[in-house]
């Protein structure tokens, strides 16, 4: 029996005195210093102002596109677009008279240049006599130009209500007209026109980069069908030309493949050349035209043709370098 009042016995040695811890243990954490992790610098790439408009996408690049369409082209020298192919029946006139009647339905001048018309039908007939008709003489260019390419070229055509005209080599059997002698004809036309628009044909690569010399265009677009072998041989032109500074491509050039049917294989083969040009498109006409026969009119153009045409707005205007070169 335990007296009442009597002390415990007090426990010595480890553990004699167990203090309760459990709400006040805390463990120990190693302390970790901020290190900022090395960025490499970035190199910027230079502003696109026509790649811009291919990025942004639905509702934002329609209403891009409106916005341009609306503005229109305003200053001179106009704008200048050239249409061309490195693999024949691409499509190359339809297309040129399409971006031309996209302007041309806006109320938009300007000047047609088909530089390949032994083949037909060409751009000639593409045009709907609903917008051209008339035939104008060279007085409407200057005269000197008119000395040195009168014999090569023939104006054919004009708007009734403006001043468009189509451009066209003299015959079928004349011979393929200069580069230089194209070049000319769109230099005169572009000191007039705030808007031209040559069908650059697909004859050959030297040909065309000929052209391009000569027209240091705007805006270049090259068509070749949905067919990934096309658009990676299209592709890998234009990193050429960029490379020997024949054109800015990345600000200037688009590539627009052209079919009913786009594979997943065909938007890989587009996609690859984002690093290459400012835009790669599919494009699908519409079914009427698969008739050659059919004339293109506004009723033809398409939301991918606005954009081409919305591009040519956008396009940025020669330096005083490549005026000097025209």
């Amino acid at each position: 029996m335990t007296t009442t009042g009597a002390p415990r016995p007090t426990r010595t040695g480890w553990g004699g005195s167990p203090v309760s811890v459990g709400s006040h243990l805390q463990r120990i954490r190693a302390v970790q210093e901020h290190v900022p992790r090395f960025e490499p610098p970035q190199v910027l790439a230079p502003t696109s102002p026509v790649g811009d408009l291919f990025g942004f996408r639905g509702k934002a690049q329609k209403a891009a596109v409106a916005d341009l369409l609306r503005r229109g082209l305003e200053g001179l020298p106009g704008k200048t677009a050239l249409v061309g192919s490195l693999f024949g029946g691409a499509g190359v006139s339809t297309l040129a008279a399409l971006v031309w009647s996209t302007w041309s339905g806006r109320g938009i001048d300007g000047v047609l240049v088909d530089t390949t018309t032994q083949f037909v039908p060409g751009l000639p007939n593409r045009v709907s006599p609903a917008g051209l008709a008339g035939a104008p003489t060279w007085a409407d260019f200057e005269t000197t130009c008119r000395a040195r390419v009168g014999a090569d070229f023939t104006t054919v055509r004009a708007r009734r209500e403006g001043r468009s005209v189509l451009v066209q080599s003299a015959g079928p059997s004349a011979a393929i007209p200069d580069p230089s002698l194209v070049g000319s004809v769109v230099s005169v036309a572009a000191s007039a026109w705030p808007m031209v628009v040559v069908d650059g044909g697909a004859l050959g690569q030297a040909r065309f980069e000929g052209l391009l010399t000569t027209i240091v265009p705007n805006l270049l677009v090259l068509v070749c069908r949905s067919d990934v072998d096309e658009i990676r041989s299209t592709t890998g032109y234009l990193r050429q030309v960029h490379q020997r500074g024949v054109v800015d491509c990345q600000q200037r050039a688009v590539i627009a493949a052209v079919g009913c049917r786009h594979s997943a294989r065909t938007a890989q083969a587009l996609a690859a050349a984002a690093d290459v040009v400012a835009g790669a498109i599919p494009l699908r006409f519409d079914r009427r035209l698969v008739d050659r026969g059919v004339q293109v009119s506004a009723s033809h153009t398409s939301s991918t043709t606005e954009l081409l045409a919305a591009a040519m707005a956008q396009a940025p205007r020669n330096t005083t370098k490549e005026q000097h070169n025209e």
